[in-house]
């Protein structure tokens, strides 16, 4: 195999295996984070404690449920839940985080948001905004920024922990809830911006750079 050959060949693989190991850019994991006060078990009012907790999709995905134009449905990846000594996590592939639009009520449509976590060994973890009207959400698509928290119906009990071993059901409110990681979905938000070359550069100097070994032999060879 003579040089030049050679050399194009080379480039080129390295290259391609660039592409290859590129991740996409314009997706990625968003984190949102909440905390807030539990103030009920299933009996009633106990004395409150505070809890921490957050959640994480993919910003990239379609809806689960496309048929239904008023209540979008998508993977949740995990939710966690923490206070004092206790950790819950649900991170089973069937959770699910909903936008609903203008649903149905005894007394006019309402939006709703909601996520739904469990773990393999039968732990609920869910987050429930039930909202006082429906001009919360124009549509069902997936939000990459958190719901708000006035005009919720259900605050009292926005927050329910059932099972993971423990003897009781607990309800909270959520005060809080803040993106903390890759809140535009790109990469943005708290992260450190990373600069990825999109699929086209990189197949655009797989083609490119051999081309300049090529010519840079060439120009050898006269001299």
């Amino acid at each position: 195999m003579n040089a030049h050959l050679q050399t194009s060949r080379l480039t080129a693989l390295a290259c391609l295996a660039l592409l290859a190991a590129t991740p996409a850019a314009h997706a990625g994991l968003v984190t949102f984070d909440f905390s807030g006060t539990i103030t009920q078990n299933a009996a009633g009012s106990i004395d409150p404690f505070a809890y921490t907790g957050h959640y994480s999709f993919e910003s990239a995905q379609l809806d689960l449920n496309p048929d239904d134009l008023r209540q979008g449905s998508y993977q949740l990846s995990s939710i966690e839940v923490m206070f004092g000594d206790m950790h819950f996590v649900a991170a089973a592939s069937f959770n699910d985080l909903s936008v609903e639009n203008d649903v149905g009520s005894i007394n006019s449509p309402v939006d709703a948001y909601s996520v739904f976590g469990t773990s393999f060994e039968g732990g609920l973890l869910a987050l429930s905004f039930l909202y006082d009207s429906s001009n919360v959400f124009q549509d069902d698509s997936l939000r990459l920024t958190p719901p708000p928290l006035t005009g919720v119906a259900n605050a009292s009990r926005a927050l329910t922990i059932t099972g993971f071993g423990i003897p009781d059901v607990f309800f909270g409110s959520v005060d809080s809830l803040t993106c903390s990681h890759n809140c535009d979905g790109q990469g943005g938000g708290d992260d450190v911006p990373t600069s990825v070359p999109e699929p086209s550069t990189l197949i655009g100097l797989a083609m490119t750079l051999p081309l300049l070994g090529l010519g840079r032999l060439r120009r050898r060879r006269r001299r």
